[in-house]
């Protein structure tokens, strides 16, 4: 016989599945509010970051300058001699072009600089640069960060030196500084090349190996001085690849053309050998990656 339930009984009874059917209801429509305020929360975010999103690097907004120096061999002492070298690998702008000229110019870093450890790269010499901001702000090496870096024939599944292997042990120094300046017009000015050096020539990272649209913010350079618009540029980091002849100069310090952007399509590297320096090709313009 199934138990009687007495009337308080019942009534503790009712009570407790009022209060049970509350607190379920209570449950539902505080998920229901909860859900709301997520989805708002995520709804003013989202258009946060859409009204925070630049289109460029503005005037005044902070961008990063990275200066890579190269020391040309004694060969090259012209724009005509280092054009010619560039045009081994395919020319201006291209991985190709990149990688000859680095064969010919190895970076180098001040002395006392840590560069990558068993990467290969030129000799430590003294040198400055000044990079003026938007704001007049003036900063050189002291006020810079150096990055240490190399690349590896393995960052970019390259076979450099053609021993039929990709070696993690055959790398390139891509040590750089970097400053942190307003954006918008931009100086970047050799002030002290390294000695038995001068300015020689400018260039970017190839469109090819990252996408970068650096060379768009590139105005002028010459004698030293680079004249830069940063407004442009898609991510706020803009490498320059400052190349040094030594010799006299042939040609007048006045600013020479900017090159014109090489097509996407990168040229093969094929039997660059040379202890690895063929990695430079993806390397150099990676240093964005640089370890």
């Amino acid at each position: 016989m199934p138990a009687r339930i007495i009337p308080r009984e019942r009534a503790s009874l009712f009570a407790s599945r009022r209060t049970e059917r509350a607190q379920q209801l209570e449950n539902l429509m505080s998920r229901a509010h909860g859900a709301r305020v997520v989805g708002s929360f995520l709804a003013i975010a989202g258009l946060m970051l859409v009204l925070a999103a630049p289109a460029g690097a503005a005037s005044g907004q902070t961008v990063e300058i990275m200066v890579m120096k190269h020391a040309c061999k004694s060969s090259i002492q012209s724009e005509a001699d280092f054009n010619a070298v560039e045009a081994k690998g395919g020319g201006t702008g291209t991985v190709g072009g990149l990688v000859q000229t680095v064969l010919a110019c190895p970076t180098i870093a001040l002395p006392g600089e840590k560069q990558a450890a068993g990467a290969i790269a030129g000799t430590p010499a003294r040198f400055n640069f000044t990079v003026t901001g938007s704001d007049g702000k003036a900063q050189t090496f002291s006020d810079s960060m150096f990055q240490s870096g190399k690349l590896c024939e393995t960052d970019v599944k390259l076979d450099a030196n053609g021993d039929g292997k990709i070696s993690p042990n055959v790398c390139l120094d891509i040590s750089h500084h970097m400053f942190s300046v307003a954006g918008g017009q931009v100086t970047v000015t050799e002030t002290s090349p390294p000695p038995g050096f001068r300015f020689g020539t400018l260039r970017t990272t190839p469109v090819a190996i990252d996408k970068n649209n650096d060379l768009q913010s590139v105005q002028s350079f010459g004698g030293g001085v680079i004249r830069l618009n940063t407004t442009p540029d898609k991510d706020g980091k803009i490498m320059l690849h400052v190349y040094n002849f030594t010799g006299a100069a042939s040609m007048p310090n006045g600013a020479m053309s900017v090159p014109a952007p090489a097509p996407v399509n990168p040229v093969p590297l094929v039997g660059l050998g040379l202890l690895g320096l063929g990695a430079i090709g993806g390397g150099l313009a990676f240093a964005r990656r640089s370890r």
